[in-house]
This record gives structure tokens, C-alpha cells and sequence, in this order.
């Protein structure tokens, strides 16, 4: 891809500091100026001061995902040429279009990288798995590959199921809680209606069941 040309490790745009923290940091004002500086410094010669300032307002606000790096980035390849050839001063309209061809160069860079990186990793997966479906002392000897992946498969959902049940759990035991550290504050109805709720075992819990019994037997409800 193009972008790589100009940038030999791609994964460097990905890990430079956001626009956005930036702006957090330093401040909308401040993060504007030092853009700007960074970008007249490199194209002063093809676009006018105002055109730049332009541009890099509109990158600030409604691009803070993208990183100053990306910019540096955008300038070399305007420079060498890869969005067409500037006749005259570059306007803010024209940076804008190559800042959106810049960004689907970008991005299209990063999704074959992803693409290979799986590919890659699915081939070392499935290399090792076969040389342990050979290997006696292994427990996958005698299994085919195809058979390991889908015991795989079934594993990770059902890890996933003990997670979501592990936090379905939690929060149950936040709730709980919450009510008995709060359970004065709650109105009757609300008492009489929690209540009801760990009858008809929307929750099931005794304890809780006797811990609003017990309040409602206090109030008198």
C-alpha cells in the first residue's frame, strides 16, 4: 500500500496519541495552533496559511480519532504526488478531498494487515495442532485437526457462558447490596414490589426474601 511507503511501520499511526488527547490535554486552542504549525512548516510552499488553518480546524473537530502522525503522513504524500499534482496554491476544499482519500488509503493499509495477521496466525495454529495429533504423548493424538478446532470452538462459548453467568452473579449480588444498604430510603411500594419480585423468583434468593418480610413486618405494611 502506498501509505506504508511513507510510513514503514504502519503500526505506529495506530499507537501515536489521538487528536483527541491531545485536545484533552492541551486544549482546543492550543491543539489547533500546534497543528497548524506542524503542517505550514511542511506545505508553506503549496498552500496559503488560510487554507491550511482551514483544514486543520475541521480535522481537530470532526477527525480527533486520527493523530498528528497522520498528518505528518498526509504531507509526505502530498509531496510525492500520490493524490495528483497541485496546480497552484492547495485550497482547503482540495485537502480536504485528499485527506478523505488519505484516510480510506489509511485504513484500507490496516485491514490487509489485519487480514494477513489472522491468516498467519491461523496457519501457525493449525501446523502446530497437526504435529500434536501425531505426537503420542499428546492429548490431541489420534484426533483430527478439523475435530480439535470445533472442541476449541465449544470451549470458548462455553467459557463465554460461565463469564456472562459470572456477571449475571455479580450483579446480582451488587443489587442486593444495594438494596439492603439502602432499604430505608426505598417507599413501601417499593418494599412491597421488591418483595414480590424475589417471590415470583424474577430473583431467587431466601435471605432476601426474609430481609424485606422483616422490613414490611416493621413498618406495619
Amino acid at each position: 500500500m502506498e501509505i506504508v511507503k511513507h510510513n514503514n511501520a504502519l503500526s505506529k499511526l495506530m499507537q501515536a496519541e489521538k487528536i483527541s488527547a491531545v485536545v484533552q490535554r492541551e486544549g482546543m486552542k492550543a491543539t489547533k495552533k500546534m497543528l497548524h504549525a506542524l503542517m505550514f512548516k511542511r506545505l508553506n510552499t503549496m498552500a496559503e496559511e488560510e487554507s491550511i488553518a482551514l483544514f486543520v480546524g475541521s480535522v481537530t473537530e470532526m477527525f480527533d480519532g486520527e493523530s498528528p502522525e497522520d498528518l505528518i503522513v498526509f504531507c509526505k504524500m502530498i509531496h510525492a504526488g500520490r493524490f495528483g499534482k497541485a496546480y497552484g496554491k492547495l485550497d482547503s476544499a482540495t485537502l480536504g478531498t485528499w485527506w478523505g482519500e488519505y484516510l480510506d488509503k489509511k485504513y484500507e493499509a490496516l485491514e490487509q494487515a489485519r487480514i494477513k495477521e489472522n491468516s498467519q496466525y491461523k496457519d501457525k495454529r493449525v501446523n502446530y495442532l497437526d504435529a500434536k495429533c501425531t505426537d503420542e504423548n499428546s492429548p490431541y493424538y489420534g484426533k483430527t485437526v478439523s475435530d480439535v478446532l470445533k472442541e476449541a470452538v465449544e470451549e470458548e462459548k462455553k467459557e463465554e457462558i460461565r463469564n456472562r453467568e459470572a456477571k449475571k452473579q455479580e450483579g446480582y449480588e451488587t443489587l442486593c447490596k444495594y438494596i439492603q444498604e439502602n432499604l430505608e430510603y426505598f417507599t413501601d411500594a417499593e418494599v412491597i414490589n421488591l418483595r414480590g419480585q424475589f417471590l415470583s423468583r424474577m430473583f431467587t434468593d431466601d435471605d432476601m426474601i426474609k430481609v424485606l418480610t422483616d422490613e414490611m413486618e416493621r413498618r406495619g405494611i
